[in-house]
């Protein structure tokens, strides 16, 4: 189980919460249903089967002048997963 979420941040590190668009890709599962959410400032991602190609969790959001989108790519593997964060910008 992986949580995502995305947040906006302008150019004097004010911070606010948006409702962004959910979409995962794959080479083979096409699936939505492992993204508990498909709208909203965050999802989690519940992968049933381990795979060699990775799988892309994309957020998109407009903002009524730009389309953002950010994306994350996993592998998902057997075997226990520790805690990690990534941050970007």
């Amino acid at each position: 189980i992986l949580d995502v979420n995305v947040k906006a941040y302008d150019q004097k590190d004010n911070r606010w919460i948006i409702s962004a668009n959910w979409s995962l890709t794959h080479s083979t599962w096409t699936s939505q249903a492992v993204l508990e959410q498909l709208t909203g400032d965050e999802t989690t991602f519940v992968p049933y089967l381990a795979s060699p190609d990775q799988y892309t969790i994309t957020a998109s959001y407009d903002d009524g002048t730009i389309l953002h989108v950010v994306s994350i790519n996993i592998t998902v593997s057997q075997g226990d997963f520790g805690a990690n964060t990534l941050r970007t910008t």
